[in-house]
């Protein structure tokens, strides 16, 4: 971190320039077969790989389970959350920092872990 820091150019390049370590496939051993050839060697692993990495299977009964639980509440209000990406200003802020507990402690940004 601390080289990070003093020189982020070197930084980069030496994070551009690693050379990676590769994996050569050039032949397979499955159910006691060997496969030599390379296009079946290939298209062996695109399989092995794809059905290693399949989709689960989704219960769509949780789904309807869960439905209700996203639909819109009559007591939220449609502008309730219209203001959230607002800018916060200046005297909002200072309001909070003056209403701030004393004796809590900072982090490095001086910001204290408890509002």
């Amino acid at each position: 971190m601390e080289n990070f820091e003093l020189d982020k150019d070197y930084t980069i390049r030496s994070v551009l320039e690693h050379s990676f370590h590769k994996i050569v496939l050039d032949y397979l051993i499955v159910d006691n077969e060997l496969i030599l050839e390379p296009d079946l060697v290939k298209s062996k692993i695109d399989l092995i790989m794809e059905e290693w990495t399949r989709k689960c299977k989704v219960v769509s009964d949780i789904f309807n389970d869960w439905s209700h639980q996203y639909q819109p509440l009559d007591y939220v209000f449609d502008d309730a959350f219209s203001n959230i990406m607002c800018p916060i200003e200046f005297d909002e802020m200072s309001a909070v920092v003056l209403n701030l507990l004393n004796g809590k402690a900072t982090n490095l940004s001086g910001i204290p872990n408890k509002l």
